[in-house]
């Protein structure tokens, strides 16, 4: 007799969360059902993003947030008492182990669907976008100087375009083109 296995519970304790692709997890903490993609979609996303820049061997845990742990996650990590769309964090495997290296994507809801507004862009296509920036940042591509920046953008825009997305960084009504303010 086949018995239904139970989906895992998530380590953050939040109430929404899936196990995608054996390397990312995907937990909603808090926020409206109705204000993110599907968790299924930014698992996907995720992996792709995760699968072109070869972070195979990473385990990574995307959470979406509300703007008060995003404000809570930038002053504690970066000393910056504001929200932001996207941060990543990553840690190397200790030497030695078999286990992999760890990544953790916070990402905020409500900024990443208020900028997708503000710059007329599909909420879906914003959201891939951020969380294909985060990957890239766990990856060690930055933003930091034009020379970096114009790397991670053309990176971004290949996996984007290729899942089906228009280039990120096309110029909209009420978006000046150039780097976006991601974390």
């Amino acid at each position: 007799m086949m018995t239904k296995e139970e989906p895992p519970s998530s380590p953050f304790g939040d109430e929404h969360y899936i196990q995608l692709h054996n390397n990312v997890c995907v937990a909603i903490h808090q926020i409206s059902l109705s204000s993110v993609p599907s968790l299924v979609e930014l698992g996907v996303w995720a992996a792709t993003a995760i699968q072109t820049v070869d972070l195979n061997n990473t385990e990574i845990s995307i959470r979406v947030v509300d703007c008060e742990e995003m404000s809570m996650l930038n002053g504690q990590y970066r000393g910056k008492h504001k929200t932001t769309n996207v941060l990543s964090f990553f840690t190397e495997a200790l030497a030695g182990t078999d286990s992999s290296d760890l990544a953790d994507i916070a990402i905020c809801a409500d900024v990443v669907n208020q900028e997708a507004t503000e710059q007329s862009k599909q909420n879906s296509a914003h959201w891939a976008h951020m969380l294909t920036h985060g990957v890239l940042h766990v990856a060690g591509y930055d933003h930091e100087n034009e020379v970096d920046a114009l790397e991670m953008e053309a990176l971004e825009t290949q996996i984007l375009v290729g899942q089906g997305f228009s280039a990120p960084y096309e110029v909209h009504s009420n978006f000046q083109q150039g780097s976006v303010n991601a974390g």
